[in-house]
């Protein structure tokens, strides 16, 4: 989980970039979830379907990491504001579907270890 900012004098933007274990591949996304760029290395031993299966894998994994930031931006300014930083969590991931950065991390393990899993056999 890469985290850059833009240089001083532009627009504050944040990035979230996912790479696969690889290093193959990287998808990069914004805080608001928008795929920002797609790095590509050696990307030879995949045929399309793979290459854009990968692709939208990554880019989903990048746009968890970008909701759960906005998850903890969220429950840290309403604890800020005098509310129950517990209880606002609670309600962002519960009923708001934002995950954690543990929750968002847990996701990426898991489709990791499927993916590379289902390509080791």
């Amino acid at each position: 989980d890469n985290r850059s900012v833009d240089p001083p004098g532009k627009q504050l933007d944040v990035i979230f970039t996912v790479t696969n274990p690889s290093g193959t591949l990287a998808a990069s996304v914004g805080v608001g979830g928008r795929i920002r760029r797609i790095d590509v290395n050696d990307v030879s031993g995949l045929d399309e379907a793979q290459l854009s299966e990968e692709i939208a894998e990554l880019a989903t994994l990048a746009r968890e990491r970008a909701r759960a930031a906005q998850h903890e931006v969220t429950a840290e300014l309403m604890r800020r504001l005098g509310q129950d930083r517990a209880n606002v969590s609670a309600f962002l991931q519960y009923s708001i579907d934002l995950p954690t950065f543990e929750s968002a991390s847990a996701l990426q393990a898991e489709a990791f270890s499927a993916r590379y899993r289902a390509n080791d056999d």
